[in-house]
């Protein structure tokens, strides 16, 4: 194929290597923040300290800094995903009460915690 016909990333705008670059980039705060949380609870946040959490993530020091101004901001990002889990089960439990005409059971609170087996169930 000739060159001025093959497809290349620099004519769609962007680069593969800056994807894969964003792609780390999340893999790696996903990384920072589940070794927090796992250090949080079973040590406590005062005896946590940002050494234990770079370790526990594979990560270096400066790079916990690449993305987190302290162990406050990590606290800010965890309570985040933790307000967008609680949204997503409110999210299925608002499926079940318009699905089942009703109010929210039992069932639904399950359904919540395994948002599969809703899918499944109303699919």
């Amino acid at each position: 194929m000739p060159a001025s016909t093959h497809p290349s990333s620099e004519s769609k705008g962007r680069s593969p290597s800056l994807d894969m670059r964003a792609r780390q980039k999340i893999y790696t705060r996903q990384r920072l923040i589940a070794a927090a949380s796992n250090l949080f609870e079973t040590k406590g946040y005062e005896a946590t300290t940002v050494d234990d959490i770079v370790a526990e993530a594979g990560a270096a020091r400066a790079t916990f800094y690449l993305h987190f101004t302290g162990k406050p901001d990590i606290v800010g990002a965890l309570a985040d995903r933790i307000w967008a889990d609680t949204e997503a089960k409110f999210a299925v439990w608002d499926v079940h009460a318009v699905l089942d005409g009703g109010p929210l059971d039992a069932r639904a609170f399950r359904d919540a915690r395994h948002p599969d087996s809703c899918v499944a169930q109303h699919s």
